[in-house]
């Protein structure tokens, strides 16, 4: 996912799951409620986020483990700029 803007969504806004090689950059999220994450990446490996803006009301970045999904998140790379 490159380069777009979101603005005022109801809720989760990126939520790639059991996802390999995810690739997250250049994106403006602009939205809040009670429960407006940035970007879930949810039982993924090989994610790497960068250059993005969130600006939510809840978790900018919340990296999650589905219960019923044994393998855990790796590789995981958040870069701030």
């Amino acid at each position: 996912m490159d380069g777009f803007k979101i603005r005022k969504s109801p809720m989760w806004v990126l939520n790639p799951v059991l996802c390999r090689n995810v690739t997250i950059r250049n994106v403006d999220i602009d939205t809040h409620g009670p429960n407006n994450d940035g970007c879930d990446p949810e039982s993924c490996t090989d994610v790497l986020i960068e250059n993005c803006t969130f600006n939510t009301g809840d978790d900018c970045i919340a990296i999650q483990v589905r219960p019923q999904c044994r393998r855990a998140p790796r590789q995981r790379r958040v870069q701030a700029t």
